[in-house]
């Protein structure tokens, strides 16, 4: 009686229910293998694109092909030709690094719009903890000519020590720096209203440069408040983030930023804010509760987050300022504070966006 007992419980072992559930399991594992050579595949397109290249500049020097020396600097001769470079922003990767002859080829040539002349900023991108894209400027190379039938530029580099260069590594073209158009608020005429002055760390979108989504987006931010080109800044709405923009073109008071791929969550409008820093390293919160019966209210910032009695926080609603408010205690659920100045709390609301301005 044992034995049939235990060969009928291995019949009944697994129910229809847990078939599904192993079914079910089963298929996620093949969606996610699947993926996975998707993700293979499309790699190894691009190592035998960059060993195509590769192969082509071995040839090139193999024939030892001779660089047009460059002239010599004589007394009273003429003098040197000023810098030149792209109107339109021309990005590029690193595919072939020689240090001892101190070059680097990129993956862009005259079919790209490239010349000889211009000078490319190397920079490595990185990420940190919470995926932050951070780069690295490692030099500035000169294109002295062009290789494989002119599709990459050879560039001698300048400044920078070639060593530090890998492939794969970003290039960007130092652009001709013209004069960026006034933005429809500075080309009102006198009487009307002037936008406020940007606060330091905190600026805005003011217009486009063309319409589409490969179009450039014009800020209020430029090298007088320590901008400059290929800079990482972040666009946001009453605290929402939207997008990434990389700084391509900086002039003194403006600049021009396009989105960086892969991080646009929504489109960015004239009058989003935009930020040199993420906004949660900017301290930025919530309205969760208005006590109008106690006169305080209680926002989300949190004692991990950084915050501090007395610190005091600009309250905005659809991306205008409505006042101040005085942080009075700091739990670990988040804070309390009270309206600051001429501002009312009946004024605020459920939902209205907070961000640290000081640590008084």
């Amino acid at each position: 009686m044992f034995w049939m007992a235990l060969v009928a419980s291995l019949f009944v072992q697994d129910s229809p229910d847990d078939l599904r559930k192993e079914i079910e399991k089963l298929k996620k594992q093949t969606v996610e293998l699947q993926e996975r050579l998707s993700l293979l595949e499309q790699a190894a397109v691009e190592d035998a694109q960059t060993i195509q290249r590769l192969r082509q500049v071995v040839k090139l020097l193999e024939s030892n092909a001779p660089s047009e020396p460059s002239a010599p600097k004589t007394p009273g001769g003429p003098s040197p030709k000023p810098d030149i470079g792209p109107l339109a922003p021309i990005r590029a990767k690193v595919v072939f690094v020689d240090t001892k002859q101190n070059f680097i080829a990129l993956s862009v040539g005259k079919k790209d719009k490239v010349e000889v002349g211009y000078r490319f900023q190397i920079l490595r991108e990185t990420y940190e903890n919470g995926g932050e894209s951070k780069l690295t400027a490692l030099g500035i190379g000169e294109v002295e000519k062009f290789l494989g039938q002119d599709s990459m530029a050879k560039l001698v580099i300048k400044d920078g020590n070639v060593a530090d260069m890998k492939v794969d590594d970003l290039a960007v073209a130092i652009r001709k720096i013209g004069e960026l158009q006034p933005s429809k608020e500075e080309a009102k005429p006198e009487g009307k209203v002037v936008p406020e002055a940007p606060k330091d760390g905190v600026y805005a979108i003011t217009g486009r440069t063309g319409a589409g989504p490969g179009a450039g987006y014009v800020l209020n931010y430029g090298s007088v408040f320590g901008a400059h080109q290929t800079q990482l800044l972040f666009v946001y709405k009453d605290g929402k983030f939207k997008a990434k923009l990389r700084l391509d073109k900086v002039d003194k008071t403006h600049s021009v930023g396009f989105v960086v791929d892969g991080t646009m969550e929504i489109a960015p409008e004239t009058g989003d804010q935009v930020y040199i820093k993420e906004l949660n390293k900017a301290m930025g919160g919530k309205i969760a509760l208005a006590d109008e019966k106690g006169g305080r209210l209680a926002i989300d910032l949190r004692q991990r987050d950084g915050v501090k009695p007395g610190m005091h926080c600009e309250v905005r609603r659809l991306g205008q300022k409505i006042g101040t408010l005085l942080i009075t205690d700091v739990q670990v659920w988040g804070s309390w504070a009270k309206p600051d100045g001429d501002l009312k709390i009946d004024q605020i609301q459920k939902g209205d966006f907070v961000e640290v301005i000081d640590d008084k």
